[in-house]
């Protein structure tokens, strides 16, 4: 059921909404906290929340095996390994072009910093760093006085992220747009495939993979990216999410060199890469599954979601705001059974 709320498909919580039966991770939860690490804990907590583990799971299995068709289940098994073994295959990355992606852009980086400390430096601010949110408050709300559009729930401060600085319309709000936009991919994508590459040859490195055959609780793939770095384990995820990875756009200039998703290439001689990520392939398959036409024509000839913003909400939607967000749940919503009161309540979140 994809309207389940997030986490209710957690061992736990999933059992406790089809049994009426005691919670158990409590007790370790609360270790895992203290000691950081479930080897630390006393054997017979670990022994214990096996236990549990282990009877919920087969329990749940006991359950609802018998309701998925036996060809579905072998099916999604192979499908599973030959997304696991493309994974071990791992991915040849070109490191000159890597090299390259990481000089344009820090150069950027380091154009965008300097143009804002000048900024600062004239307000008055002697520190100023660019990924503080304190500071950028302080410089575009208290020194540079723009308006304060939206403020954060919790503590009431102004809300600085990608959405509000665009709508500023202000240079130096555009140059932290700028100076975000390529300390991201560096720091990132760029930095992070670094610490994980082997070196193969003088221009070529591997690069280990992980795809997840079922990423999502609706049965999609994903790409691994929470391994941590074995040296600085609170540097967090190295960056290896290469569904994230900024591909170059239908305007990008010939040898471009912006965009990660260009560093891989072929193993093989003279070899090709495939793209065969599918456009709208959802709505489409929606569209024909419910039969419905406009849904159809819309992502065939038309504009897509935005063609049904005027019959919705009586306006032109645009990409990227919250009324096209809001735009598109409805539509998937309606399609995959959301039904009135969930669509409602996120309409009322949105608007």
């Amino acid at each position: 059921d994809e309207n389940r709320g997030r986490g209710s498909y957690g061992l736990e919580t999933f059992l406790l909404s089809r049994r009426n039966t005691a919670p158990w991770k409590e007790p370790t939860a609360t270790l895992l906290e203290t000691t950081g690490d479930a080897a630390h804990w006393d054997p017979k907590d670990r022994v214990e929340r096996c236990r549990l583990d282990a009877w919920a799971t087969a329990v749940l299995v006991d359950e609802l095996r018998p309701l998925l068709p036996d060809k579905l289940v072998e099916y999604t098994h192979r499908l599973a390994m030959t997304i696991h073994r493309i994974g071990l295959a791992g991915a040849v990355v070109d490191t000159d072009r890597l090299g390259e992606i990481k000089t344009t852009l820090g150069l950027e980086r380091t154009r965008a910093k300097d143009l804002l400390d000048r900024a600062a430096r004239a307000t008055g601010m002697l520190v100023f760093e660019p990924t503080n949110d304190g500071h950028i408050r302080d410089l575009l709300f208290k020194k540079l006085k723009l308006p304060v559009a939206e403020k954060t729930e919790k503590t009431q401060q102004p809300v600085v992220n990608k959405r509000v600085l665009a709508a500023l319309n202000h240079p130096v709000a555009q140059l932290l747009l700028d100076f975000n936009k390529a300390d991201k991919v560096v720091s990132t994508y760029v930095d992070g495939v670094y610490k994980v590459l082997s070196t193969t040859g003088p221009d070529r490195a591997w690069m280990p993979v992980q795809i997840n055959p079922l990423g999502a609780r609706t049965g999609r793939r994903s790409s691994g990216g929470a391994e941590q770095d074995t040296d600085e384990q609170q540097e967090g995820p190295v960056g290896r999410n290469m569904q994230n990875w900024p591909g170059c756009k239908v305007d990008c200039p010939a040898g471009c060199r912006r965009h990660p998703k260009q560093i891989v290439v072929s193993r093989y001689q003279d070899g090709w890469i495939g793209s065969f990520d599918y456009k709208s392939l959802e709505p489409f398959l929606l569209a024909w599954l419910a039969g419905d036409e406009r849904l159809y024509d819309a992502f065939k000839t038309g504009g897509g979601y935005i063609s049904f913003g005027r019959d919705l909400f009586g306006v032109d939607v645009k990409k990227e705001t919250d009324a096209y967000r809001a735009l598109k749940g409805v539509i998937l919503g309606t399609h995959y059974g959301a039904e009135a009161w969930k669509i409602a309540t996120e309409l009322w979140n949105v608007g």
